[in-house]
């Protein structure tokens, strides 16, 4: 199962994708992918999504919005473990606190934290740096899981093992 944004880059209609993963392993091509309102569509079709990666020939395709900074931070927040997390984001080496003004992004991140590298967290962009995604490739990962099972459902069987790989990976040799 690919996931990621359809912006991405992906060369030659994911040609490499197929020679140096998909087909070596004899895998069936899932498509868990995101879109936002700048790329200007929003379906499978409109988006011309068999198209701009026909290398692939996928057997199931799922696109959906991209999540907003905005509905990331108010699922974390509402997780019934959150101020567990945010309690261990407070120690001796990092400090992460929520601001009290905060109200959108213009105003900067929400949480202002020191001690995490390069703004690198498994929570990025609600703690840490607001550029990273990790928080939407997790939910895309989540995403690719759904995708997996309602195939296998068609299917009628399920499948011995599974790949996940962000689109815009380069795959350089065959997968051996």
């Amino acid at each position: 199962c690919f996931s990621g944004w359809l912006g991405v880059s992906v060369s030659d209609r994911g040609r490499g994708l197929r020679d140096n993963l998909v087909d070596p392993l004899g895998a069936e091509v899932l498509l868990a992918l995101t879109h936002h309102e700048g790329d200007g569509c929003s379906g499978v079709a409109d988006c011309r999504v068999r198209e701009r990666l026909s290398a692939l020939s996928p057997a199931a395709i799922s696109l959906t919005p991209m999540l907003s900074f905005e509905q990331l931070l108010r699922t974390v927040e509402a997780l019934p473990h959150w101020p567990r997390v945010l309690a261990a984001h407070n120690n001796t080496r990092i400090s992460c606190m929520r601001k009290p003004a905060w109200r959108s992004l213009a105003d900067g991140p929400p949480y202002d934290c020191k001690g995490i590298y390069l703004g690198n967290s498994i929570f990025a962009p609600v703690l840490g740096s607001a550029r990273l995604h990790v928080l939407r490739q997790l939910h895309d990962l989540s995403r690719c899981l759904g995708l997996v099972a309602s195939h296998e459902a068609v299917r009628g069987r399920a499948y011995d093992r599974l790949v996940h790989s962000r689109l815009e990976f380069v795959w350089l040799r065959p997968h051996p």
